[in-house]
């Protein structure tokens, strides 16, 4: 199996290719981590893979952005995807409905006592 792995940004507005490997790997396990940062345009994506484990970074300026993605990665065989806490219950909710059962999803929580 070969895998791309493709880094883009969206700068002003515009969406951006910032480079893209094709790899040679084994059918793996592929899971992200979502970061929401709430500004306008915030929205990146990079990829390692390493012993046949595939790991996706995404900074995502909205919980609509990170559905889209979500969606696009379930499609590619993405079988994990965990939420930094700034997406909350309502993120955690909304992203769940998009993949459905296809992909577990699941929400950081910190206990700041």
């Amino acid at each position: 199996m070969v895998s791309w792995f493709i880094k883009a940004a969206r700068v002003g507005g515009m969406g951006m290719i910032l480079g893209a490997t094709s790899v040679a790997t084994q059918a793996a396990e592929h899971e992200a981590f979502f970061v929401l940062i709430p500004k306008p345009g915030n929205t990146s994506v990079s990829s390692q893979s390493s012993n046949g484990y595939t790991l996706s970074l995404a900074t995502l300026g909205s919980v609509e952005a990170a559905q889209r993605l979500a969606k696009e990665l379930a499609a590619k065989g993405v079988t994990a995807i965990e939420l930094s806490s700034g997406f909350g219950e309502d993120g955690l909710s909304a992203v769940r409905d998009t993949v459905g059962d296809k992909v577990r999803v699941g929400l950081v929580r910190y206990d700041w006592k």
